[in-house]
């Protein structure tokens, strides 16, 4: 015998709720609970198209009234010449309720769409939907011009009809678009979105569209589109116009045709009808003209009625129970025609079926538990409402509910302190109904749900350094398992971070101190790391130091002169902590010993230093001794000053040494200068003349403390001076080359490795040369001439003889 065979009659006079876990088990079921509206069946909805034939409703025993909703056929669109098609237009409409018999036989006749205008000349418009009854048919499209290429009319739609003992309730049908000209402004205009009867005779079908051919004028070009036709209706739909485009659009165009008109027939609801009416907000049949967005598309018609059956119970609902489902649900939103005596209740192994009916008596209690069932057994169950009309529609769980008992116990397999927590892994123990959760109880307290990723329990909020028991247990529909032993585990976090961190350069390091963090965090502090950066920024590098609980450390293998940035973590059993804020320090050491370079002067000496490390702190004393003597001050910290008071000609011995933060530096090498001058100014002592040249004799004076090298002279008072080449220092200077009888301003300078001594006295001296021709005239005389002269230039001495 199967399972289901063996179902056991339990009473349902109770609603289940004496559950321990009933929340959690209908959650545990894994229903989604149906809702009133979408499964309140009873209701019948029949749908009606465009078929070409009439079809005939019956209307059901018990039904009183019928809802409807009719739409006219959709009109065609116009054809095109230029640009884009124009699509729309507006359709009848008809919506409400209307008070039937049952028996009574109702002629259903839905109208077709009419069809698009043709592209072309002559081109042919659209055809017009039909309507199965005779008439209501909507017209076909007028034709385009016969020259060039323009657009056919679009066909109308034809009406869509409800004929009840001979009263014929009319949705119009669409009018058809206008067809399309060759210019932007002359594209044919949509349908019309009211009624407008056709003027040329009474019909319920649609007048045909307009034929452009009819509308040109003598003289004018007959091209262009055509008219949309009229719909069919309770009285057919006017055609459209055609127009001219102007001066600036030379075509014709069409505009749409007007629908058919909609007709209620003056029926209302009444009776159980009136209720439907006045609970759906309407009065009787409303009429109205819909706009579409497409084209062409049939009319319809949909009619809902109430078939007196019930409606599906509501919020049905499976709870989880050991060999059992509980099962509850509400009243249906409809109970139907008659009141419900019974509700059915099927289960099966499968959401598909095959399903089997649950012997439970009857009673329209609201609940009922299914009793002899295998527990890690999924079912479904439905429910339905039974009257005297028969049984309503069902409402189903969507997912299987699975009788089980409480689950078997997890195993804790490992406890492990973390930061203010616990993690715990365990192994899922064995259950016949889904696990709902895990919780734990610390020292042996409360049962509190956990958080379960997986299989690991999460336990947070708690003490760092205290050491807490754990066990957890498993929780499905029928409640919690049996828990498992307990652990042990201590929640743990990385240290804080230390603090007052500070940082002293050295040679090529850095000491740093600190405090230690406040907090441990439940682990003692076993080490600290040390780290630094030439940026805040970083990178930092740790520094290799060992392992050590002090709060001191030097950094060393660093760069003088460069500024570091350190910082410190303190390390314990979870890892390493934040790091302290940081601190800076610049590594240095006292300067390297300078070379120097000397620069003879009077008296004096001229020192340039060159410091080629200042040992990463600047300089803020320069040192110098004069031939192993006392160390005095320079008196500046430029790289360069004057040792004065020195004998010139006399050498000297001289060193330098810098001072900075880290102390003073070494010595730099000797370096020996000899102090001189420019020699004293020499005396012209004579001058001897010889023709064209004189001889300047000099005497020297002191060298200055450098030997006297050469003799300079001028011949112009010392505006230009002449270099005695070869040098030579050896008196008279013999200057040629001048020009006798001229007068010249003659000086004499003497020169040393430092320059030039200043000019000697001035001698004048007139330059010796010989006379100029004379000038000659004769006189005769007897045998002899008589010569007169005139005295030439003498060339600076008196002229002796002709």
């Amino acid at each position: 015998m199967s399972s289901h065979t063996r179902l056991l009659v339990r009473s349902r006079a109770a609603r289940l709720v004496t559950l321990a876990l009933a929340a959690v088990s209908t959650v545990a079921g894994g229903l989604i609970l149906p809702s009133g509206a979408a499964l309140a069946t009873g209701t019948v909805t029949q749908s009606y198209s465009y078929t070409g034939s009439t079809e005939t409703l019956t209307v059901p025993a018990g039904v009183t009234s019928l809802t409807v909703t009719m739409k006219g056929g959709q009109g065609g669109r116009g054809g095109t010449d230029y640009g884009t098609p124009n699509f729309g237009g507006y359709q009848g409409v008809v919506t409400g309720t209307i008070a039937v018999t049952p028996g009574q036989e109702i002629t259903v006749a839905v109208g077709g769409g009419g069809s698009a205008g043709a592209q072309g000349g002559s081109a042919p418009g659209g055809a017009g939907g039909q309507n199965p009854l005779t008439g209501y048919d909507g017209a076909t499209g007028g034709t385009a011009g016969p020259e060039g290429s323009s657009g056919g009319g679009g066909g109308g739609g034809g009406a869509t009809v409800l004929r009840i003992d001979g009263t014929d309730v009319v949705a119009g049908g669409a009018g058809g678009n206008g067809g399309n000209g060759q210019f932007q402004p002359i594209i044919g205009r949509v349908a019309e979105d009211h009624h407008i009867p056709r003027a040329d005779t009474t019909s319920t079908s649609g007048r045909p569209g307009m034929n452009t051919i009819t509308v040109c004028s003598p003289g004018f070009r007959c091209d262009g589109g055509a008219s949309g036709a009229g719909g069919g209706g309770a009285q057919g739909g006017e055609q459209g116009d055609v127009q001219y485009g102007g001066a600036s659009a030379t075509e014709y165009f069409g505009f749409g045709g007007a629908p058919g008109e909609t007709a209620t027939a003056g029926l209302t609801g009444s009776g159980a009808a009136a209720n439907v009416v006045r609970l759906a907000g309407l009065t009787g049949l409303v009429s109205s003209y819909d706009y579409y967005s497409t084209n062409s598309q049939n009319g319809s018609i949909t009619i809902t009625y109430e078939d007196g059956k019930p409606g599906a119970p509501l919020n049905l609902s499976a709870t989880t129970l050991t060999g059992a489902v509980g099962l509850a649900w509400d009243a249906p939103a409809t109970a139907g025609a008659f009141p419900i005596t019974d509700y059915t209740i099927e289960i099966a192994t499968s959401g598909s079926g095959p399903w089997t009916t649950v012997v439970d008596g009857v009673s329209t209690d609201l609940a009922f538990t299914v009793t002899g069932l295998t527990n890690g057994t999924g079912y479904w169950f439905r429910v339905s409402a039974v009257n005297s009309k028969g049984t309503g529609a069902s409402a189903t769980t969507a997912v299987a509910t699975v009788p089980s008992d409480i689950p078997q116990p997890p195993v804790l397999d490992t406890a492990v302190g973390v930061a203010n927590g616990i993690v715990v892994d365990f192994t899922a123990g064995a259950s016949d109904a889904p696990i709902l959760g895990y919780q734990y109880q610390l020292d042996g307290g409360d049962w509190v749900t956990g958080s379960v990723d997986a299989s690991r329990l999460t336990i947070t909020g708690l003490v760092n350094g205290r050491t807490y028991s754990v066990a957890i247990r498993a929780i499905n529909a029928i409640g919690p398992s049996i828990a498992t032993d307990t652990a042990t585990a201590t929640p743990l976090d990385v240290p804080g971070a230390p603090s007052g961190l500070q940082a002293v350069g050295g040679d090529a390091e850095a000491s740093l101190t600190w405090t230690a963090p406040v907090e441990d965090n439940g682990s003692p502090v076993t080490d600290y790391v040390v780290q630094y950066a030439t940026g805040e920024a970083g990178p930092y590098i740790t520094f290799a130091d060992g392992e050590s609980t002090g709060t001191t450390a030097t950094v060393t293998g660093l760069t003088n002169g460069v500024t570091y940035h350190l910082r410190v973590g303190a390390v314990n059993a979870s890892g390493t902590g934040p790091w302290s804020t940081t601190a800076a320090a610049t590594p240095y050491t006292s300067p390297d010993a300078p070379t120097l370079a000397l620069e003879p002067g009077d008296g004096s000496l001229t020192v340039e230093i060159t410091l080629a490390d200042d040992g990463g702190s600047d300089v803020t004393l320069y040192e110098y001794r004069v031939g192993g003597g006392t160390w005095r001050p320079t008196g500046t910290l430029s790289d360069t000053f004057v040792v004065s008071g020195l004998t010139n000609a006399t050498a000297y011995d001289i060193e330098v040494r810098a001072t900075n933060a880290a102390g003073t530096g070494p010595a730099s090498d000797v370096a020996s200068g000899t102090p001189l001058t420019v020699p004293a100014a020499p005396t012209v002592s004579a001058v001897a003349l010889d023709t064209g040249a004189v001889d300047v004799a000099f005497v020297l004076g002191a060298d200055g403390g450098s030997p006297i090298s050469n003799v300079e002279y001028s011949i112009n008072g010392g505006t230009d001076w002449i270099v005695r080449t070869p040098a030579s220092t050896v008196s008279p200077i013999t200057i040629s080359g001048l020009t006798g009888g001229q007068t010249y301003p003659v000086v004499v300078r003497a020169v040393n490795a430092s320059g030039h001594s200043t000019a000697s006295n001035v001698s004048s001296v007139t330059a010796v040369g010989t006379p100029g021709a004379p000038a000659i005239s004769l006189a005769p005389r007897d045998n002899a001439l008589v010569v007169s002269t005139t005295a030439p230039a003498n060339g600076g001495s008196p002229i002796t003889g002709y």
